[in-house]
């Protein structure tokens, strides 16, 4: 993807999901891959669970958006975890897939047979 370079990435729902693939990368287990920042609507709880994450690290703290469609219009990105609520999937992977990122996207990517 960068050829050795960081691979910065965010996060879209920090909720279970979201954060283990933020503790995989911190981990070193996704190799060069940099989360650079998160969005979720529950600023408050985001605000909470990274920081734990984080306080006893020396790196810094990604940046946190409460409007993922801010975030992606604001960073400067390569790749984009969607771990949202799953009925949020379809609409989030079709503003993303605009941006000219990677998606890895949790399952499902849409709720009804309508959204197919």
């Amino acid at each position: 993807m960068n050829g050795g370079q960081n691979i910065n990435a965010t996060i879209i729902g920090v909720g279970s999901r979201g954060m283990i693939y933020m503790n995989l990368c911190l981990s070193g287990i996704s190799g060069n891959v940099q989360v650079i920042a998160a969005a979720d609507p529950n600023l408050d709880r985001m605000r909470f669970l990274i920081g734990n994450l984080y306080k006893d690290r020396n790196i810094e703290m990604p940046r946190l958006y409460k409007d993922y469609r801010e975030m992606i219009n604001k960073e400067k990105i390569d790749l984009v975890f969607i771990c949202s609520d799953n009925i949020t999937h379809k609409r989030i992977f079709n503003d993303v897939m605009n941006k000219n990122v990677h998606i890895m996207m949790e399952k499902p990517l849409a709720t009804t047979i309508n959204e197919t």
